[in-house]
């Protein structure tokens, strides 16, 4: 009976296996299945959250340099934007525009290189560099994706946004009360500036979808 009792548990156990072995294949498929759906699930999830990350990456550097150029270097400058100096830019950079350009926070406008001419006594003058240059990020003009000449010249010192283009400064003129309406722009997920340099941000405001995709920050200074 014992011997009997065994062998019949052995067979017991392989017809177990046997069924395990039948369950363990269809529930392969079914695990698969549910694995696939899962990573799907977990793609889309990362992408998202990929995406939150890099636009949280975009609004802080918007909001650190609207603080550099509205708290520092607007005052150190006598009371303007960073742009060039064009009597000194135009004979080292004949093709550079006269409009406001970051560079500006990298570079001297009075002499196109770091040389600091600030005065204590009278608080004015360039201290820069008023960022740093993250990994020599430069900027590079794409007409394509609307970046001109306007925002810089190829290989300027640029400030990168969470899908590693530059930010760029729109300068579109004044507000009513004759401050400057000053933007400082990212290209957003599809990395095309979507907003037209000349658009007043009253304007903007009032109509969003001329920003498409783009993320912006703006400020006054007067």
């Amino acid at each position: 009976m014992s011997c009997s009792g065994i062998q019949i548990n052995d067979g017991e156990k392989w017809n177990r296996k046997m069924e395990r072995r039948g369950l363990t294949l269809l529930e392969l498929v079914v695990a698969l299945a549910i694995v696939v759906a899962t990573a799907s699930v977990a793609v889309l999830s990362s992408g998202a959250l990929l995406q939150d990350s890099r636009g949280d990456v975009t609004r802080q550097s918007l909001k650190a340099l609207r603080d550099v150029i509205a708290q520092t270097y607007w005052q150190d400058s006598s009371l303007t934007l960073p742009r060039p100096n064009m009597a000194v830019t135009i004979t080292q950079f004949p093709n550079r525009q006269n409009a406001a350009q970051l560079r500006y926070l990298f570079v001297n406008p009075a002499t196109e290189d770091t040389t600091v001419t600030y005065n204590p006594a009278y608080r004015l003058g360039w201290r820069g560099p008023y960022v740093v240059a993250n990994n020599g990020s430069v900027y590079t003009i794409n007409a394509a994706a609307n970046f001109t000449e306007q925002y810089g010249e190829n290989g300027d010192p640029a400030v990168l946004d969470g899908w590693g283009n530059p930010i760029v400064i729109q300068n579109p003129g004044t507000w009513a009360d004759g401050s400057q309406d000053v933007r400082l722009v990212s290209a957003g997920p599809n990395g095309i500036v979507n907003i037209d340099p000349t658009t007043p941000t009253a304007t903007l405001l009032a109509n969003p979808n001329l920003a498409g995709d783009d993320a912006y920050i703006y400020f006054e200074v007067r």
